[in-house]
């Protein structure tokens, strides 16, 4: 199967989202001088080898500050440096996130990530069963979360749905990796690509090509919706991602190492 990718915008670059990771950095570092590390990850921080690498509007600019301890304020400290460096690119979610050492779940770093500030926090990485268990659980849950989309786009007007699919916008891109790492590729590697490449390896498996396409149909649905940022594409979007889910979820569910107490399994929400 070959994916046709629709064309980026010229104006979408990487080079000015590391610009401004860079300028809030260096803000946070002197806000949070007791900081061991700052870290720049996710998709944003991902080489970008397709448009699906990084959707404007939906991805997020990922910066985390490791300390030991619990920030007292980290509200007060995050409007401060908005105040400073501005607003992201392109409207860009920024989560810039202060995180205790002591309680940081070390599965966070298997990604790839830049410091920008300090060195690299003194986390392990988990075992490959740690990981693929956290996908396991997640992808028995996207059922749940599809329903969920279903009853709330119902109640929402043209003028909510972009603001909607904003809110929600975690719970799709990360499937493609889940259905990777189920599907017996290593997590550690998997949670390093970026979606190009997980893509391409769910696509390359006969048993999982016609997630890829369910994940492709997303993708190219949530593009649309970054340009037009309105009702109509909005709710496109949501369509196609909650037909990912579903589509995810069953096949999860008939994995031999997917069997999840769905009784028990509480929402990630």
């Amino acid at each position: 199967m070959s994916l046709a990718y629709a064309a980026r915008p010229p104006e979408i670059n990487r080079e000015d989202l590391e610009g401004y990771a860079l300028a809030v950095a260096d803000v946070a570092a002197e806000l949070v001088p007791d900081h061991l590390s700052i870290l720049w990850k996710g998709s944003a921080q991902k080489p970008w080898d397709g448009p699906y690498d990084f959707l404007p509007g939906l991805s997020d600019i990922d910066i985390h500050i490791y300390r030991q301890g619990v920030l007292a304020d980290p509200w007060a400290m995050r409007q401060a440096v908005m105040h400073r460096v501005g607003p992201p690119p392109w409207d860009t979610p920024l989560q810039l996130l202060a995180l205790d050492t002591a309680t940081l779940p070390d599965w966070w770093l298997v990604m790839s990530y830049e410091v920008l500030h300090g060195s690299a926090p003194p986390i392990s990485t988990p075992s490959t069963d740690v990981l693929l268990q956290r996908d396991r659980v997640s992808l028995a849950e996207a059922h749940r979360h599809s329903t969920r989309v279903g009853t709330d786009v119902l109640g929402l007007s043209d003028g909510e749905l972009w603001t909607y699919l904003r809110s929600v916008r975690w719970m799709f891109p990360p499937i493609v990796q889940r259905i990777a790492t189920i599907s017996g590729h290593p997590p550690e590697e998997v949670w390093s690509m970026n979606r190009t490449n997980a893509l391409a390896l769910v696509t390359a498996n006969p048993a999982t090509s016609h997630l890829a396409t369910a994940a492709a149909d997303y993708f190219e649905a949530a593009l649309r919706a970054c340009e037009r940022r309105d009702g109509p594409s909005a709710e496109r979007a949501l369509r196609a991602g909650q037909s990912l889910l579903d589509a995810a979820g069953q096949w999860a569910a008939s994995q031999p190492d997917a069997v999840i107490d769905r009784r028990t399994a509480t929402p990630t929400i």
